[in-house]
């Protein structure tokens, strides 16, 4: 039996919705030109609310 050394690489973009900083724009590319390598990405939703709305 062998084994196969498999990296995993990963990635976390903070942003507000709909706008994007220069960085956040190289490392969106970054994250294209990557698509080749195995790669997870984890998008996570966070703001702020009023508690009493659902």
């Amino acid at each position: 039996m062998f084994w196969v050394r498999r990296r995993l690489h990963g990635v976390y973009i903070d942003t507000e919705p709909g706008v994007l900083s220069r960085q956040e724009k190289e490392t969106i590319d970054a994250i294209v030109k990557s698509s080749e390598y195995a790669l997870s990405i984890v998008v996570v939703g966070v703001r702020e609310t009023d508690r009493g709305t659902r």
